[in-house]
């Protein structure tokens, strides 16, 4: 019975063990190096063909004559929005007839009002369709 006891303990020794790694050969990791696409927003990095086009703004000719309104006085304003109320143009406009205005590409119609500082005198407002 003792001798049992001795050989199983040997044998959980020897398993314990593991023995020895001569004829193993080292694992060796190589580290590998993804590089990835450069992530950049700079124009200088990112040079656009020579055909290309950047477009988000068109210019529009705009003619609004004051006088075929009914204003009569020296001194109209106009101011030129869009349907969000984003006031494109505020300006006094008795001695100009045709104006050109930026817009970006995704309006379509614009809003007007022509008023005067003469109480007399009524406001009006229109819309125009680019």
């Amino acid at each position: 019975m003792k001798l049992n006891k001795l050989y199983l303990i040997f044998v959980f020794i020897l398993c314990g063990c593991g023995g020895s790694s001569e004829g193993d050969k080292a694992q060796e990791t190589v580290p590998t190096s993804i590089t990835e696409p450069p992530n950049s927003t700079l124009l200088s990095e990112n040079i656009a063909s020579d055909n290309a086009q950047f477009s988000q703004f068109l210019d529009h000719k705009i003619s609004i004559n004051p006088q075929e309104y009914g204003f009569s006085s020296g001194s109209v304003y106009l101011k030129v929005y869009t349907q969000s109320q984003q006031v494109l143009f505020l300006g006094k406009v008795s001695s100009i007839n045709s104006f050109q205005i930026n817009l970006p590409n995704s309006i379509g119609k614009i809003y007007f009002d022509l008023f005067s500082p003469i109480s007399t005198q009524s406001q009006f407002t229109g819309e125009i369709i680019l």
